[in-house]
């Protein structure tokens, strides 16, 4: 994974990019983390103005629309809030918009899925869910709500995938009202 600095963000401090998800002419899709390793899904919008849409996403989330299980716009729909940057005298200046109301102009297509399943992305999602067993080990919640609604239809358990190609494969399978994880990577067990 990448930890090159990417900005500076007014209000936000330094954003590091961690992996490239959408690369065309220039970066088109992004994650950074910023200092406290907080992730963030960045958009470009505007380079040459340096206007980004960006908002914070959990490690669930961004795995799911990796995985093509939600839109893109629903992860941004999802948050409470999006941000919107603008290059001014060297710092990125942002400016904060409710989820719900942002202008659907700046955001993907409602039913675009994120669609590269390359090697490189398999591993960043492998990365993810390492990094998620060292800081969470085991972690039940509710149902994610949001302002658009439940980002899932049902409550979910993460398992080990019996007949996967690797030891990291998991699968989702409902268990009720509650979602929570479980997850079996190599000697480290949660339950």
């Amino acid at each position: 994974m990448n930890k090159d600095f990417w900005g500076e963000v007014k209000g936000f401090g330094n954003f590091y990019l961690e992996e490239e998800l959408v690369v065309g002419a220039e970066t088109i899709l992004f994650v950074c983390t910023d200092e406290n390793g907080k992730r963030f899904l960045f958009m470009t919008y505007d380079s040459y103005e340096g206007i980004y849409v960006f908002t914070a996403v959990s490690d669930e989330i961004l795995i799911a629309m990796l995985e093509g299980k939600i839109p893109i716009e629903r992860v941004y729909r999802s948050a409470a809030k999006i941000y919107t940057t603008l290059w001014k005298e060297k710092i990125y200046i942002s400016e904060e918009h409710d989820a719900i109301n942002f202008t659907s102009e700046k955001l993907p297509d409602r039913n675009l899925f994120y669609t590269i399943h390359s090697e490189y992305i398999q591993d960043y999602i492998k990365s993810i869910r390492r990094i998620r067993m060292v800081d969470d080990s085991y972690m039940p919640f509710m149902k994610e709500e949001s302002s658009c609604g439940n980002l899932f239809d049902t409550s979910y358990i993460l398992e080990k995938e019996e007949n996967s190609f690797d030891s990291d494969s998991m699968v989702l399978r409902e268990i009720g009202n509650y979602t929570s994880i479980q997850l079996d990577i190599i000697n480290n067990t949660a339950a």
